[in-house]
């Protein structure tokens, strides 16, 4: 949200209150409101573009500094002010209120600090009044009925949308009356009244160019997988058609449909555990992200063929608010583990090759029917177990089919058909906008570029290994060498020994955490 638009916001709201019949109390207290609004964001110092009209109704004064409920108590310190803020009572500086100050005068406002201590000192006696807070919901409504006076649609627009992006952004929350619950929305005297002016004035019907701030769009806020009771209030507030008792009931039958995830939730983690347990792989661990939208599993075994003796990974992840179950493959291969001088490891981050396990089946119509937009498989969630076991057992039953398929695939391709290609045909299917088609092993260029380099110096080619080291060295920005460890200290370690002759372990594959 622009900031800009709110400082405008309140600027054209305080000519509207001059022009008004608002008593001066009531003027008062409704700017100080309005301020207290604008002091929610990161905006800029505003109060005097209304001075005039402020310093009349005694909400600001422009008092030499000597005024200072402080000045004589330290004036040398005021004799050497240099900032334009200054603490309201000096001996609370560090944690106090702040007065402004320009060119030897302070600028107090009504409800500060410094008009407290003036009150007290009968220095400001056209406001003793003690400014009453007006709830974020009450002020907006009371923001656009004031517009609707004074048939400032413009205006009336800007409170709903400032209010909408606050909401949206969380810089208006419960903590400002706005009960946390959608239920409770339902009976909220308040809320139905804000939801009202939107219908009866069509707030949300205005284009780009007639406003500073962002306008919210109904589909990108839906789009976002919301909770049953987000979607509630993003309806509530952005849905002019459907009535209240409507999202109510559609608000209960999301909620249903969530009970029913939860359960299946269950249903899956238990599938799989077992799933681990009759397999062929070892259990290594089970991990639930915070939110409990991820789990993952991951598991692993060892496998002897002709050509290697190398160690596979499965991860395996639930994504909840995707509907959807997909599983990884990782592979520490021998030949490079041989290469770097080390043993098999149960931590995946020193695997040598991943891939998502359904890439490598070949495209069909009929199995993409199965998937989401993102290639995942879906699971009916919201559906009863069975539903969700029989998709599972199918899911799992592609899985077991493509067991060691990979594995296979690597042996095919590594290292003879992978080093038979140039370097710079690499290059160019990274460099190409044009979609991926060729099957890569390996899917970034840095952990490419090293394994050239290794084989370009075992081969004494130490000329060519720095030319590659030189052209990639050129791909990358001073943030990448500040920013990613395994720069510093994996690849930088290895490209500094070999330039003084040596040959040394091909290091750790890149990894960009």
């Amino acid at each position: 949200m622009s900031y800009h638009a709110i400082e405008n916001l309140v600027e054209s709201t305080i000519l509207i209150i001059e022009r008004s019949n608002l008593s001066i109390e009531e003027q008062r207290n409704l700017i100080y409101n309005l301020y207290q609004f604008q002091n929610r964001f990161d905006t800029s110092y505003t109060t005097l573009r209304c001075f005039s009209f402020l310093e009349k109704i005694g909400y600001i004064k422009k008092l030499p500094v000597d005024q200072h409920p402080d000045y004589k108590s330290d004036p040398e310190y005021f004799a050497s002010i240099e900032e334009n803020w200054i603490p309201s009572n000096i001996d609370q500086a560090d944690e106090g209120d702040v007065v402004f100050y320009e060119d030897g005068f302070i600028f107090p406002e009504y409800g500060s600090d410094t008009w407290k201590r003036l009150v007290e000192e009968g220095k400001w006696s056209e406001a003793k009044e003690e400014p009453q807070e007006i709830p974020a919901l009450n002020l907006i409504s009371t923001g656009i009925e004031l517009a609707e006076k004074f048939k400032d649609k413009s205006l009336m627009h800007d409170f709903y949308l400032a209010f909408l992006n606050a909401f949206f952004e969380f810089d208006i929350s419960s903590e400002d009356g706005i009960p946390k619950y959608f239920e409770d929305w339902t009976n909220n005297g308040e809320l139905l009244k804000l939801r009202e002016l939107f219908i009866q004035h069509s707030l949300l019907s205005i284009k780009k160019k007639e406003t500073e701030f962002e306008i919210p769009s109904r589909t990108n806020e839906l789009g976002g997988f919301p909770t049953p009771d987000e979607k509630a209030k993003i309806e509530f507030l952005m849905d002019s058609k459907k009535t209240v008792d409507k999202i109510y009931t559609s608000y209960l039958k999301n909620k249903k449909s969530l009970e029913n995830i939860a359960e299946n939730v269950l249903t899956v983690e238990n599938y799989v555990n077992q799933k681990i347990e009759s397999s062929d792989y070892s259990f290594l661990s089970y991990e639930v992200s915070d939110d409990l939208n991820t789990h993952k599993w991951l598991c692993f075994k060892d496998v002897k063929t002709k050509l290697s003796n190398s160690r596979i990974f499965n991860n395996i992840t639930l994504d909840v608010e995707f509907s959807s179950i997909f599983i990884d493959t990782y592979v520490q291969y021998d030949l490079l583990m041989k290469w770097q001088n080390v043993e098999t490891s149960t931590k995946i981050e020193n695997a040598h090759f991943k891939t998502s396990l359904f890439e490598l089946i070949p495209y069909d119509k009929e199995f993409e029917k199965k998937l989401n937009v993102w290639g995942l498989w879906l699971l009916p969630l919201k559906s009863k177990d069975q539903a969700v076991i029989k998709s599972l057992n199918e899911f799992f039953t592609i899985a077991d089919n493509l067991d060691g398929a990979y594995l296979a695939k690597i042996e095919t391709e590594f290292p003879e058909k992978f080093f038979s290609k140039p370097y710079h045909y690499y290059i160019d299917i990274f460099e190409s906008e044009e979609p991926i088609e060729d099957f890569i092993l390996i899917k970034n260029l840095y952990s490419i570029s090293l394994l050239f380099i290794y084989k370009l110096v075992g081969e004494g080619k130490l000329k060519e290994a720095l030319e590659i080291n030189n052209q990639m060295e050129e791909r990358l920005s001073d943030r990448f060498r500040e920013s990613i460890p395994w720069y510093k200290k994996h690849y930088l370690p290895y490209i500094k020994a070999i330039k003084k002759g040596q040959k040394p372990e091909l290091p750790q594959f890149f990894q960009r955490n």
